[in-house]
């Protein structure tokens, strides 16, 4: 099975799949899989990296290309989830993204108070 990180673009212009990496699970990169990656055609010189890093890479790679131009991106729970990757974004550029049901807002329980009618 092979699996693959894709970017995709969505303007008034039209939309579609502009690059995509794939991903290579941890294990595959250690001595014990060298066999299966000559075989399958993964390079030697390709090392693991998250799906969410992966994510990162593209979109920072196709905003330095600038044949896209973008202002938002739009990710999944594993990626709005992640704190790293939502700080890794280009500058300027906002996100949407879901989160896990259990993700926290505050460091610590904010205060809150009904202030007093004043008419």
């Amino acid at each position: 099975c092979l699996a693959f990180v894709v970017a995709g673009y969505s303007s008034r212009h039209g939309y579609g799949l502009i690059e995509s990496r794939q991903y290579l699970p941890d294990q595959w990169t250690e001595k014990e899989f060298a066999e299966k990656r000559k075989k399958t055609g993964i390079p030697d010189d390709m090392n693991f990296k998250t799906k969410n890093e992966i994510a990162l890479d593209l979109v920072n790679s196709i905003q330095a290309d600038g044949q896209f131009s973008f202002d938002f991106v739009a990710a999944d729970g594993a990626f709005g989830h992640d704190a790293d990757f939502l700080k890794g974004l280009p500058n300027g550029v906002r996100y949407f993204a879901t989160i896990h049901s259990d993700d926290k807002f505050f460091v610590t329980e904010p205060q809150v108070s009904t202030p007093a009618w004043s008419g």
